[in-house]
This record gives C-alpha cells, sequence and structure tokens, in this order.
C-alpha cells in the first residue's frame, strides 16, 4: 500500500523576506512640529514656492521685497497645509515639498518632519484624501476664504505609518510609475506638435483626399 503523503504544515516563522513589514500608530506629534522659521537669509522673490503645485515661480505673487523677510522659509520635507476645498479634498490638503529650499506667504501653515523619512513616499501619503480626511475633520476649522488647520489638534491626531525601508520601497514604486506616466505624457505630447498638426490640415485638403484620411495619425 503507498505511503500517505504527509499534508502540509503551517509555517510557524515566515522568512525575515517574505514578512510584510507593520506599520505602526503614531502621533503626528511624534513625527512633525509647527514650522514658523522665516526668511531670515534673504531668499528673493523668484524662491517663492507655489504651495497648491509646489513649484517655484520665478516672477514670484506679487509681494513687495520689504515683506520678503517675514515669509516662512519651506525647506525639503516641509509639508504646507492648502485650506481650498473642493469635491476631491472636503477639508484641505497637505502638499509636501521636493522642489526645494524656498519661501511662501505666511498665511499658510507649515510643519516640519521631526524624524527621518522616505519624501518620495510622504509626498504621496501626507497628500491622500482618504489618509487624511479623518485626521483633518477633527483638526481643521472653517475660515475666511479657506479651511484652517489646528496645529495643536492635529499633532494629538495618529496615523498608521510603514518603517523607513517600507516607506524607502514605496517611494520607489511611485517614483517609477510617475517616471511612466511622464513618459507616456510626453508621447502623447508629441502627437500634437506643430509638423503632425500641419499634416492633419493637409490631409483635408481636397488634392490630398486621394492620398490621406483626416484622421491620419503618427507612426508608433
Amino acid at each position: 500500500m503507498p505511503a500517505k503523503c504527509a499534508a502540509p504544515r503551517a509555517t510557524a516563522h515566515l522568512s525575515q523576506e517574505y514578512r510584510t513589514p507593520a506599520w505602526e500608530q503614531r502621533k503626528l506629534g511624534e513625527l512633525y512640529q509647527k514650522n514658523d522659521e522665516r526668511n531670515t537669509d534673504g531668499l528673493g522673490s523668484e524662491r517663492t514656492l507655489s504651495v497648491a503645485s509646489m513649484t517655484f515661480n520665478s516672477a514670484g505673487n506679487g509681494a513687495d521685497d520689504s515683506s520678503l523677510p517675514n515669509y516662512k522659509r519651506l525647506r525639503l520635507g516641509d509639508i504646507a497645509f492648502e485650506g481650498h476645498t473642493n469635491k476631491e479634498f472636503a477639508y484641505g490638503r497637505f502638499v509636501l515639498n521636493d522642489a526645494g529650499n524656498g519661501i511662501m506667504s505666511p498665511r499658510f501653515t507649515c510643519l516640519r518632519p521631526i524624524v527621518e523619512q522616505e519624501y518620495s513616499f510622504w509626498k504621496y501619503f501626507i497628500h491622500s484624501e482618504k489618509v487624511m480626511r479623518p485626521i483633518l475633520v477633527n483638526s481643521t476649522k472653517s475660515g475666511t476664504m479657506m479651511n484652517e488647520l489646528v496645529v495643536e489638534d492635529f499633532l494629538k491626531q495618529e496615523i498608521l505609518v510603514p518603517s523607513l525601508p517600507e516607506q524607502r520601497r514605496i517611494g520607489a514604486f511611485f517614483d517609477r510609475l510617475d517616471s511612466l506616466i511622464t513618459l507616456h505624457q510626453r508621447k502623447y505630447d508629441g502627437c500634437a506638435n506643430p509638423l503632425f498638426s500641419e499634416r492633419r490640415i493637409s490631409c483635408r485638403k481636397p488634392s490630398h483626399q486621394n492620398r490621406c484620411s483626416a484622421t491620419t495619425t503618427p507612426s508608433g
């Protein structure tokens, strides 16, 4: 009588390679502090950051040079709260500065990380409505033109945070995804170049109707 195959036993311990690192519940006050650093070293208006897009506005925002020392200083990894609400962001949103050292209007609230972080992960994580909505419900109030962040309440809220190695893995994934999106966007934009537009126009002319279609598309 053939020997019975032994039933597989549940593995008591998974190898470290296949374990999913645990996410830890942390208070935001353990991760961030309010940033009120001012522009005391004299960065010019060309280093003004747009909070909505976190990009530099080389023309500034129209503020007089005399007011720039009172502007807040943003460093890499700082997050600014943008309080305008819409269908996508019901209570406002955070935008992480990955553009470089710059300045922003003092009317915006800024927070600075106090622990090591992977910015390519936090750029998306801190911006996520799904992640941040429950937190912002309990830490914002309605202002005159937009929601205001109550920093003391915000820092008391808790959030699930992955380990630093896990942040790096997730951040690397988002970086690759961004690169692919950018690559495909450039290909798409290339289809709208002037030469392509001229080709489409010429194809609509009666003299060309027998040679090409008005819906000609570029090769590739």
